[in-house]
């Protein structure tokens, strides 16, 4: 578990002992990693707070009590996780933006962390039912801001109520940041108030794109009242610190960063792209000759062959990673002529190609689709024209990041300024998910290319028609992939 003052791990506690109905010293002293004695204080200050009641071996709720953090508290509480999601999440905003605030101490976060040139005058309008965010709105320059009127929590610092649900019924916006008190896969987003979850509700539903904020300590977790399903959030924003969480007994819930983890793709690694120059039985002997040449280099390479081809190559090989050359976001049903992830999956691949210069997509649709992706079990490998659109599909968490220009793409020819390149990109991705792998392609004719590219800093390289148009395609295949390993094993 990550390290955590002891106020916070005070606050775990209080709350595990509402939702579990108890808890024991001995699982407390294995969860968070401390000595008996230090659980043992952290039960007796919370007992002295009225927080929960010592029983032997452990503790039990209050009879009656079902308090939980004030604004006050939890504002202190991951604070560094939080200022990192609201970083993230403030650059989600747009001019002209219309944005719903709840009153949670993540969206405070959002709300610091817009850049000035958003708080000018018409620039965006907000509303919000928290008091602490229309303080911190206050102090721009002429912010265009709705407070929403309605009955005051103290312990929350916002008003809720029929005032504050009938004033955000006559509204339509844009955006929601939402924050939760927990979040799991089955319940979905909830909270400790009624009267809050009313107010989340609406908020949702008045709302084009709604966005979750939330630290990991909230995985895991099921407050008092359902607020909405996960299937009604469009993007999920959150620290990345989501290996094991408690909920009464250890939950293992598949990490909210989202990157799928089925499968391990670990550095050298190549993708050989057939496009639609092979198919059957000529792909089929690429393929097997790339899975001999896989453990002889002991180089992970990853085949996109045509949709028909996944089957023959999935049962044809041994070592190859067999990803689709693209799908689509749909669920199963309407959708003719789409490619379907399930049937992706069924048909033996482990990943899907997004974004390929020849078929691309928007950056909501990309996110979509990676998301879909996640949801069935399929590895993605999205590509990046630049370093721009690099950074954005970063905050995605696709397992893969393709970077290569389109211009590059299919002349054999690479540029003079290969490192320079590859390590502002590698260093982007790696600010944003160190666990992205990333592969530098295009314009690849021979081993050399690749050496070069693995030499200047890459984690992987792939080609296409280098291999293809080559007068001997498997032993240029075998050229590549033995440049792979031989570079990889003389810088690291």
């Amino acid at each position: 578990m990550e390290d955590l003052s002891a106020a916070e791990r005070r606050s775990q506690i209080a709350q595990m002992v509402l939702e579990s109905g108890k808890v024991i010293v001995s699982e407390l002293v294995e969860q968070f990693q401390v000595t008996e004695t230090s659980i043992r204080r952290d039960l007796t200050l919370l007992e002295s707070g009225g927080r929960l009641k010592r029983v032997h071996g452990g503790a039990i709720p209050v009879p009656g009590n079902s308090r939980t953090d004030s604004f006050a508290e939890k504002k202190e509480l991951h604070i560094k996780a939080k200022e990192r999601i609201g970083k993230v999440a403030a650059e989600i905003i747009k001019p002209k933006d219309i944005l719903l605030l709840d009153s949670g101490t993540t969206t405070l976060q959002v709300i610091r962390h817009i850049p000035s040139a958003l708080r000018i005058g018409n620039m965006i309008t907000l509303v919000t039912n928290s008091q602490p965010i229309a303080q911190e709105v206050l102090t721009w320059p002429s912010p265009n801001l709705t407070i929403l009127g309605g009955l005051y929590l103290p312990d929350y610092q916002a008003t809720v109520g029929p005032q504050t649900l009938a004033q955000l019924q006559e509204l339509t916006a844009d955006k929601v940041f939402l924050g939760v008190d927990g979040l799991t896969l089955h319940g979905g987003a909830t909270t400790a108030n009624i009267l809050m979850a009313e107010v989340d509700r609406m908020m949702v539903e008045r709302s084009r794109h709604v966005i979750l904020v939330t630290d990991s300590s909230k995985i895991g977790r099921v407050g008092f009242v359902p607020v909405k399903p996960v299937n009604a959030f469009h993007t999920l924003i959150t620290d990345t610190l989501l290996r094991i969480v408690y909920a009464g007994k250890h939950l293992f819930w598949k990490e909210l960063d989202f990157m799928y983890r089925g499968i391990q793709i670990s550095p050298p690694f190549f993708e050989i792209g057939p496009k639609a120059y092979i198919y059957g039985k000529e792909v089929l002997r690429l393929a097997r000759h790339a899975d001999r040449m896989s453990a002889k280099y002991r180089v992970q390479i990853i085949v996109t062959p045509q949709y028909v081809d996944i089957p023959l190559l999935a049962n044809g090989t041994r070592r190859l990673l067999i990803f689709a050359q693209h799908m689509d976001s749909l669920p199963l049903g309407r959708g003719i002529g789409s490619v379907l992830p399930e049937a992706v999956k069924a048909a033996g691949a482990v990943g899907v190609l997004l974004n390929h210069a020849e078929k691309k997509l928007t950056l909501e649709e990309l996110e979509r689709t990676i998301r879909r992706a996640d949801e069935v079990g399929l590895a993605s490998m999205a590509c990046a024209d630049n370093l721009e659109e690099a950074v954005k599909i970063a905050r995605m968490s696709p397992n893969i990041i393709i970077a290569e220009s389109p211009e590059l793409i299919g002349v054999g020819q690479r540029g003079g300024n290969d490192r320079e390149t590859i390590e502002k990109i590698n260093a982007a991705i790696r600010d944003i998910n160190p666990e992205i792998r990333v592969l530098h392609g295009a314009g690849i004719s021979c081993g050399q290319d690749i050496y070069n590219i693995i030499a200047a800093g890459s984690q992987a390289a792939g080609s296409t028609s280098g291999i293809l148009m080559a007068n001997d395609p498997l032993a240029m295949l075998e050229e590549m992939i033995r440049s792979v390993r031989a570079a990889w094993d003389e810088t690291h």
